[in-house]
């Protein structure tokens, strides 16, 4: 058993302040990755992100636009 010296207190304001720290992370870590998913679903919607290079793109399967629509229906060199 410990010894009642060793055992450390802290206050009420540093218990909250540890209580609230890591599910605030958890959270800012959701918000941030569910941020990062809606900007590459969206990364095919307006702008070309790879100047019409669409064979080297991230979203060229999903992409919409019409160099990448066009690209898909070229018959490739073989």
């Amino acid at each position: 058993m410990m010894p009642l010296e060793s055992m450390k207190t802290c206050s009420r304001h540093e218990f909250w302040r540890a209580a609230a720290r890591y599910p605030l992370l958890a959270a800012l870590a959701v918000l941030s990755s569910v941020l990062a998913v809606k900007h590459r679903s969206r990364a095919g919607e307006g702008a070309c992100l790879n100047r019409g290079l669409c064979h080297g793109c991230g979203v060229f399967s999903s992409c919409g636009l019409p160099p990448a629509l066009a690209a898909r229906h070229t018959p490739t060199r073989t």
